[in-house]
């Protein structure tokens, strides 16, 4: 392949792409005005600039725990809390979320907040990582 294509590739993981998100029966998550959408996140792949930086910010504050003597240990706490952050880095919108009726406003806090439903990160995580399968599918309709 040549190296251009790779470097548009790359480039396509700064869009966003929507990832549909689906409770654990398979059934998906339903909202919106008509109650008949599919609530999703709109999400960077992991290749994207955004990712990037949040995953070198928290490997700077790993390293620099270390030099301060605080050892490389996390808890698993922390390495979850980790994964949620660096995850939400990559969120970048989202639809049909309620909370007592009204549209779930993306704010940092709920975005962390849903991403700490395990099934729901998975999802998400899932999209940021497999960001350019979804361009693939797409062209391919």
């Amino acid at each position: 392949m040549e190296l251009q294509k790779i470097k548009a590739l790359v480039e396509q993981d700064n869009e966003p792409v929507k990832v549909e998100i689906y409770q654990p029966n398979g059934d998906p998550y339903l909202g919106g005005p008509d109650g008949k959408t599919i609530s999703f996140f709109e999400v960077l792949g992991s290749e994207s600039k955004v990712y990037k930086e949040a995953r070198r910010a928290q490997q700077r504050r790993i390293f620099k725990r270390a030099r301060a003597g605080g050892g490389a240990t996390m808890t698993p706490e922390e390495s979850e809390r980790d994964a949620i952050e660096l995850a939400a880095s990559a969120v970048t919108g989202w639809g049909a979320w309620e909370a007592n009726g009204e549209p779930l406003p993306l704010t940092p806090e709920n975005v962390r907040a849903m991403l700490s439903v395990d099934h729901i990160f998975d999802q998400v995580n899932a999209g940021i990582q497999r960001h350019a399968s979804f361009f693939e599918r797409a062209s391919r309709n």
